[in-house]
């Protein structure tokens, strides 16, 4: 079973990387993508969880996913006015944008480490068969993040 939960961390965590492919069928945005899957994650939780206080735990691990969500979305932003910016700028020089894409890199990794202490608390918090009803909710809002960074 550990094995089994770990090699579906390390795809959730492929799928943040943005390692996924995108959604072609899907006209709406990936962050809008992602707020449905979340909103589907939360659904799952309070369907799948009867004890008020671990629900209340989760549906606080679900909401610090939206958190990383609209950050990814910012710094990505800031990602892309700052390379526009230096690509404007003819005296821009390769070490400037190299520090803009390794800030924006670093927090992406931090991001991603949350995600990941997320997926273990969530998991921790739930019995099996609660688990199983809402793993697969999770796993479409971190495919979504993940498309999200492909933009």
């Amino acid at each position: 079973k550990d094995a089994m939960r770990i090699g579906v961390v390390l795809t959730a965590l492929a799928l943040v990387v943005g390692v996924s492919a995108g959604c072609a069928r899907d006209r709406r945005s990936s962050a809008e993508v992602a707020g449905d899957a979340l909103q589907a994650t939360r659904d799952a939780v309070k369907d799948a969880v009867d004890d008020r206080g671990r629900r209340h735990e989760l549906l606080a691990l679900v909401d610090e996913l939206e958190v990383l969500l609209q950050a990814q979305g910012a710094d990505l932003a800031e990602l892309s006015r700052g390379l526009r910016r230096l690509n404007a700028d003819p005296d821009a020089t390769r070490s400037a944008f190299e520090s803009s894409i390794a800030t924006y890199q670093e927090r992406r990794r931090a991001r991603r480490a949350r995600a990941l202490d997320i997926h273990f608390a969530m998991s921790e918090r739930t019995r099996p068969d609660e688990w199983e009803r809402i793993v697969d909710r999770e796993l479409d809002a971190l495919e979504a993040m993940g498309r999200l960074e492909e933009r």
